[in-house]
């Protein structure tokens, strides 16, 4: 349900973005707009605000971009959650907004972790 509320309705914006910015959750939730960082920010304070163990995760890609995403602890085990990729913004997103409800999807964790952001270190 947060995974909902955090990504849908908002639009991920990388026209406005300064590199010189402070993300902020606050401004996030009322502009409805802003990159990657934002949605992992947001949804880290959300599950905080309710007492849950998250955590935000960092890398780049093979083009130095970079990007991030949360791990968040359930069950006794860290769980790969990126909210930027449940966005439902059909114009940016339409490949990967795929919501993975269950945290086991193979695709998912090959595509963060080793292909795309192979500068990860798997401790969490």
């Amino acid at each position: 349900m947060l995974i909902n509320f955090n990504s849908h309705n908002k639009i991920y914006d990388n026209l406005d973005i300064s590199w010189n910015s402070i993300f902020m959750p606050s401004h996030f939730l009322v502009k409805r707009r802003g990159v990657c960082n934002d949605f992992a920010e947001t949804f880290a304070a959300l599950c905080r605000s309710l007492g849950m163990d998250v955590k935000r995760k960092s890398g780049d890609d093979s083009m130095g971009a970079g990007h991030q995403w949360n791990l968040i602890y359930l069950d006794g085990t860290w769980k790969k959650l990126d909210a930027t990729w449940a966005n439902n913004n059909p114009n940016y997103f339409k490949n990967y907004a795929e919501f993975y409800p269950e945290f086991k999807a193979t695709e998912f964790v090959t595509e963060h972790d080793n292909k795309y952001y192979k500068n990860t270190s798997e401790e969490y």
